[in-house]
């Protein structure tokens, strides 16, 4: 299936759809879809046997109105990313005073655009279910929300298809309709020197760079791009695809980075070498490149902050076999530059989590520090919050981007440097709001860590 001439040619074609509510656009993203299924192993979710706790039964139309559903067994659902944008005053959501009436019937009018919009993908594709936040956790209630935003990491990861409205900025506006990339104006020859590669007899254009949408701004929708194994964007210019093994968008332009084939794990916009199976000191460096990435992106609630990334931080985790189901405090006793248990230290796992960083590798990720716009170090501004979000040597603690800059010197020395810890961690301890779930976000945090100190003298440079 993977050579059908016919096939290639719709993957690869320079025919831009002119409008995603046409049938030519459900039948291009079926043949995406069919063709991965049927030749892409590792684009299958990971547990089959996963059950989401609530989903959307989308109804049909003009017979039928979406419900809410709590699925008995596992079922095929598709995922929801978008920007929920600054103005959620009158969205509808799922409250502990609605929740009955939404298991009768959710009024598709009464329904953001957005979410209308992905309503009629799954409608028109032939899917029954479809994954929503605002509408499958209930809002306003914190324990509630607390238990179902936990399972990001299996909700995104085990979606059949996850729906990326990387546009626009609002689900007020929704993200069917006319693409720009489809109109007459864009679909004419020229002649180019941009070297054309050639892909089963069809011409490819590979494209290099990334562009950023609105939903790459948005704080939860990073994992929202890395757990899921299959992803369908819509940016209102043409519909890209995007598996962890083919990337590709409707113009014909392909991403041919030979580290997108044939991956076990998921491949994200950026992120495609994030959970390969490197030594771990490369996947910390990963893991911090990530959050610096993170923390450049909004979260309307800033309290947020380590919920966000925890589907990301377990899947983390779970690669290096430290996942664990028990334990409210994760502590930690001994030297870290040995990066040994001291003797006091009861026997734990070496990756627990804390507050946003990895016990194995502590000193080095309390190495970060506060930029500016313009990649200046900054003084964190303290920002009084309605409930505690991290202790004040986790990066989470911080509202605005951080970077981890302490290597940068070893790479313009000209002498081969020789790395010396001269401190040690006695203590650390976090206590985790949710007791079954190590990786929840926190109540309370302190570290202990002996050293040699210097006197310093901070000067802000811009006063």
């Amino acid at each position: 299936a993977g050579d059908h001439p016919s096939l290639l040619a719709d993957f690869y074609s320079l025919d831009i759809i002119e409008d995603t509510r046409s049938e030519l656009a459900l039948e291009r993203i079926s043949k995406w879809l069919s063709h991965c299924i049927e030749n892409h192993e590792s684009c299958k979710p990971p547990d089959p046997s996963y059950i989401p706790r609530r989903l959307i039964h989308v109804g049909s139309f003009g017979k039928e109105e979406p419900s809410l559903v709590e699925p008995s067994k596992p079922v095929l659902y598709l995922c929801l990313s978008y920007c929920w944008g600054p103005d959620t005053k009158d969205v509808l959501v799922t409250t502990a005073a609605n929740l009955a009436s939404h298991y009768k019937a959710i009024p598709l009018a009464t329904v953001p655009a957005t979410i209308r919009d992905a309503i009629s993908i799954c409608r028109g594709l032939g899917f029954s279910y479809l994954w929503v936040d605002a509408l499958c956790i209930i809002q306003g209630d914190q324990k509630e929300w607390l238990k179902d935003s936990a399972q990001m990491r299996e909700i995104y990861s085990n979606s059949h298809l996850t729906l990326s409205a990387v546009e626009p900025a609002s689900c007020k506006l929704g993200f069917l309709g006319k693409q720009s990339f489809g109109g007459c104006e864009w679909q004419r020859p020229v002649e180019t020197d941009v070297p054309v590669q050639v892909i089963n007899g069809h011409c490819v254009y590979p494209r290099e760079g990334e562009w950023i949408f609105s939903l790459d701004k948005r704080g939860w929708c990073l994992q929202e791009s890395i757990l899921p194994r299959r992803r369908l964007l819509l940016n209102g210019s043409e519909m890209l695809w995007q598996c962890q093994q083919e990337k590709y968008c409707e113009c014909g332009h392909v991403y041919l980075a030979e580290d997108v084939k044939n991956k076990p794990r998921m491949v994200s916009t950026s992120h495609s070498e994030f959970f390969d199976q490197y030594a771990r000191p490369k996947s910390y460096e990963h893991w911090r490149a990530l959050v610096e990435e993170y923390s450049d992106r909004y979260l309307t609630q800033k309290t947020d902050k380590l919920s966000a990334i925890s589907g990301l931080a377990k899947e983390f985790s779970e690669e290096h076999g430290w996942l664990k189901a028990e334990g409210t405090y994760k502590l930690y006793r001994g030297d870290a530059g040995s990066r040994n248990p001291g003797p006091q230290c009861p026997k734990i796992s070496s990756g627990d989590y804390l507050a946003g960083l990895w016990q194995q590798e502590f000193v080095y990720d309390l190495a970060w520090v506060a930029i500016t716009s313009k990649d200046r170090i900054r003084i964190p501004e303290i920002k009084q919050t309605p409930r505690y979000i991290a202790p004040s040597w986790s990066w989470a603690s911080v509202d605005g981007s951080i970077r981890y800059q302490f290597q940068e010197p070893l790479f313009s020395w000209k002498h081969d440097p020789v790395e010396t810890l001269n401190c040690s961690v006695e203590e650390v301890i976090c206590k985790s709001m949710t007791e079954s779930d190590q990786i929840s976000p926190v109540v309370e945090g302190y570290a202990i860590m002996s050293g040699p100190i210097i006197p310093v003298e901070l000067i802000n440079i811009d006063q």
